[in-house]
Parts: structure tokens; C-alpha cells; sequence
């Protein structure tokens, strides 16, 4: 059969640009066979000329007393759209509504009732969470989750909380750019609604540019989706939460059971699915499947002090866009005199691209204290802060803290309580940076 298709991804407030859409498409001889994922819409030709209405409802709620009105009434129901009914009837049916003011009322009871009851609870939990953590550095005086090393931690840690934070403006960009629309849609529908007015149909090239940005809303939704796949492959995501939508979906199906909850039960069944198929890929598949998506650092396995009684870890977290390895070694001589002599604490983050290594290299120098940024002379990229501990100033304990860039690539390395790192030492870290080899 022949088919057309065409972009569908109007947003709720553009209802009339999508209603203007099919009733375009219908006056040259189609018909509306399905919207596919509230993006994309397929067409047939029509056996005779239709037309089309599109009108508000409740996504959670159907009112299958009010379809049966517009049935009576000529108006075939077609399918539902997240916020909104599509309706067909034949070519000259009497319109559904013609009283803005109900109209705006519908919209106020319908839509944005449920959009209300949607955001509010997800603010409340995000001041929570800002509340607790300016609570607990508050009383513990330590960082906050907006410290610099705390960011690019996280940013290894998770392939989702990577792209979140990496993505940050665009979102709020998309929502400012979204509610901005929605704002100037409420002030023409009450002041049309006031006068007895048909609401205003957007313009073809207004209603194009924000179906885009909607279309682009969806691709980023998708890569978000990705990065929870590979979270939850990589065993980082909390199965718990799976396990709690699975729940809540079974709560859902077994307590909404009329007529009028089709749609959401429905919903219920694709979570439902979708939460069982992450369990099991969470528990099934191996963590390996998704090594080849993470940035690998340049050695695996280090040891910086060749006379190392004990090397704590490395422990190593790879995500998208950086890699970070920590790692903790102490001399023999540190073991016996306590925690905090004859220790090395080392940190070596390796990112995708250089602007997040840029980034991390400006904050580790920082550390280092504005007498140390000039580099180490004849090396490149090599900083150095060192600091006597008492005794012998040639061969007496020092604090040492050196910040190392080579490529993509950053190595912080802070010594308490041992002699200086020499000449030796800081060539064969070199080499390690730069070559294929392990150090030890």
C-alpha cells in the first residue's frame, strides 16, 4: 500500500499546529493511518475526504463517556498522543469545540493539572537532595558534590551521570526554550478564550523549528537511554530501582482495571517488561560488553616506589569520556612509623578529548600553589611543590606534590614523609605516560 510520512513531533502547546498538519494532509487526499512514537506519522491515501480535530485528554485517564459524545457527533476516534486525542470525521462535520473558553478549561483540567502534579514532586526531591548535601558539609566541613575532584570522579564513575554533566546546559536550555513557548500559548488562549476567540494556529515555519527541537529532545532522551544500558551492563546502576518500577508497574496492573485505565496499564506492561529485561541483563551479562565504549588509561597495572612494602589498589573507574586510577603505596619505613609517613598517593585521570583534561590539569595546578606553576626546567607539562619536612634539607622527608600532563593524560602524585622524588624516578614515569609499559 502506498505510504507518506511525515515529521510528527509537535509539542502539547503546538496542538493546533498538529491539528492544521493533518487537516493540510487531508485536503490533498490522505488519511492518518498511525503516529509512531509521538514523532513520526504515516499516511494513507483516503477513500474519501476527512478531516481532522485534535483535542486534549488526560494521558492517564481515558473519558470514554466524552469519546462517546464525539462519536455521536460524526468524530471517529483515531489514537492518543500523550496530552492530546486525534479525531477523524468526514469533510464538513461540525467542529468538536467551537467555545475557546471550554477549551481553556479543558486544558487547565486535562493538561495541565497532570503536568503540575508531574513536576511538583520531582522539585521537591531535588531540593531535598541540595538540602542534604549543603547539610552534610555543613556539619562535616568537607566538599561538596561540586567540588572539582568530586565532578571528575563522577564523571568516571558513571556513563550516565558523564553525559548528564557533560550535557548540562542543553537541557536547561531545551526546558527555558520549552516553558517560554508554553507561557505565550496560556497568555493567546486566555486572552482568545476572554474575546470568544478560536485559539491561534502557529505559523508552518514556528511549528517546524519547534517540532525540531522536540525531535532533538528525543535523540537526547535516546543517549541517555544508552548510558543506562551501559551502567547497567557495567553492573553501576542499583538494581533495586529496577526491581521497585517492576513493583510498582505490578501495583499498577492489578489495581487499575476499568475501561478508562487501558492506556495506563498498557504503560504499565511495557515498564513492567522493561524493568524485567534490565534485571536480567544486569545480572546476566558480563561486565566486560562494555569496555570497548570506555576510555582506557595508558597502563594498568603501577607501582611509582620500587622499594613498596604494600600498593593499595589500583582501583580503576572508566566511563564514555575519562578514565581514573587511584592508587596508594607505602615504604616499610611508613608502615612502621604510622599512617602518614613513607606514603605516596597517586591519582591519573585520561579523558576523550583534551578540553576535559585542560580542565582537570588548571585545577591540579592550582593545588600546587601559585610559587609552582612554572614548569619544571627542561621538561614540559611537569609541575613541582615540595616542601621540607625537618631534618636534613638535602636528604631529609619532603612533601612532594607533582602534577605530570602528557597527552590526554594527567598524573598527580603526592608524597608525605619520604626523601624527594629524584631525576630517575620522574623518567621512568615519563616513559610510562608515553609508552605502552607498565611501571614497577
Amino acid at each position: 500500500m502506498k505510504r507518506s510520512w511525515s515529521l510528527f513531533a509537535y509539542p502539547v502547546m503546538d496542538i493546533k499546529a498538529a491539528e492544521a498538519a493533518l487537516n493540510r494532509r487531508a485536503a490533498v487526499g490522505w488519511r492518518l493511518e498511525k503516529v509512531w512514537l509521538g514523532l513520526l506519522a504515516s499516511f494513507v491515501p483516503a477513500r474519501r475526504p476527512v478531516q481532522y480535530c485534535v483535542d486534549w485528554c488526560d494521558p492517564n485517564r481515558e473519558d470514554l463517556n466524552y469519546r462517546a459524545l464525539c462519536e455521536e457527533a460524526g468524530w471517529t476516534w483515531r489514537q492518543q498522543t500523550a496530552y492530546r486525542n486525534i479525531y477523524e470525521a468526514p469533510e464538513g462535520t461540525a467542529p468538536i469545540q467551537t467555545d475557546s473558553g471550554l477549551e481553556y478549561l479543558r486544558f487547565r483540567k486535562k493538561v495541565l493539572r497532570r503536568m503540575v502534579l508531574g513536576v511538583v514532586p520531582l522539585a521537591c526531591c531535588l531540593v531535598f537532595v541540595l538540602l542534604l548535601s549543603a547539610l552534610a558539609r555543613s556539619q562535616t566541613g568537607g566538599p561538596g558534590w561540586w567540588e572539582w575532584e568530586n565532578v571528575a570522579t563522577a564523571l568516571c564513575r558513571s556513563d550516565l551521570t558523564a553525559i548528564l554533566l557533560l550535557t548540562l546546559p542543553l537541557p536547561a536550555l531545551g526546558g527555558m526554550l520549552w516553558l517560554g513557548r508554553m507561557l505565550l500559548r496560556l497568555i493567546q488562549w486566555r486572552s482568545a478564550a476572554r474575546e470568544g476567540r478560536p485559539f491561534p494556529t502557529p505559523g508552518r515555519r514556528s511549528a517546524a523549528l519547534a517540532s525540531g527541537f522536540c525531535l532533538l529532545g528525543w535523540l537526547y532522551a535516546a543517549v541517555l537511554l544508552w548510558g543506562i544500558g551501559l551502567d547497567l551492563i557495567g553492573g553501576r546502576l542499583n538494581l533495586g530501582l529496577l526491581l521497585g518500577f517492576a513493583l510498582g508497574s505490578i501495583l499498577v496492573l492489578l489495581r487499575c482495571q476499568g475501561a478508562e485505565y487501558q492506556r495506563r496499564r498498557r504503560g504499565a506492561a511495557v515498564l513492567l517488561i522493561v524493568s524485567l529485561a534490565g534485571l536480567g541483563a544486569g545480572v546476566l551479562l558480563p561486565d566486560q560488553l562494555t569496555d570497548s565504549f570506555h576510555v582506557k588509561g595508558p597502563v594498568e597495572q603501577i607501582q611509582m616506589l620500587p622499594e613498596s612494602m604494600q600498593t593499595y589498589g589500583p582501583e580503576t573507574e572508566a566511563s564514555l569520556v575519562a578514565a581514573h586510577t587511584r592508587w596508594w603505596e607505602v615504604t616499610r619505613e611508613g608502615e612502621d612509623r604510622g599512617w602518614d609517613d613513607g606514603r605516596l598517593w597517586g591519582d591519573m585521570w585520561t579523558t576523550r578529548g583534551p578540553r576535559l583534561a585542560n580542565w582537570i590539569t588548571e585545577h591540579c595546578r592550582a593545588e600546587l600553589g601559585t610559587g609552582c606553576q612554572t614548569p619544571l626546567v627542561g621538561y614540559e607539562e611537569v609541575w613541582l611543590a615540595r616542601a621540607d619536612l625537618g631534618g636534613d634539607p638535602e636528604t631529609g622527608p619532603k612533601e612532594d606534590l607533582w602534577v605530570i600532563r602528557r597527552g590526554n593524560t594527567v598524573l598527580r602524585v603526592q608524597t608525605h614523609g619520604l626523601e624527594g622524588l629524584d631525576e630517575t624516578w620522574l623518567e621512568d614515569t615519563l616513559a610510562m605516560l608515553e609508552g605502552d609499559g607498565t611501571h614497577g
